[in-house]
């Protein structure tokens, strides 16, 4: 089971529409993401997921709003799909193959 948390500090995101677009977008990628995440984790082990917003946000005026939502999507899939991979590698390790 993989339980997310979300930091989007108001300093880094004035407005709340903004920090309540950030949020609504990691939701969005991590539905995407759990069935990868769900498999690169043995079931019996549990995954916490905390997405911190590290860096102001750009000013976007309303013409590039769209733009502005796709590169966070994508942004927000690249950190999940690479958290999988290592999840996957992690367990690899932790469960060493034994030859019999």
């Amino acid at each position: 089971m993989t339980r997310l948390g979300l930091v989007v500090p108001k300093r880094f995101a004035r407005r709340a529409l903004d920090r309540n677009l950030v949020k609504r977008i990691a939701r969005e990628a991590l539905r995407a993401a759990l069935p990868a995440l769900d498999t690169a984790v043995p079931a019996a082990l549990r995954m916490d997921v905390v997405i911190r917003l590290k860096a102001p946000l750009p000013p976007v005026d309303k013409r590039a709003h769209a733009q502005f939502k796709s590169a966070l999507r994508a942004e927000a899939n690249a950190l999940l799909i690479d958290l999988a991979r290592n999840a996957a590698g992690y367990k690899a390790e932790c469960h060493p193959r034994t030859s019999l």
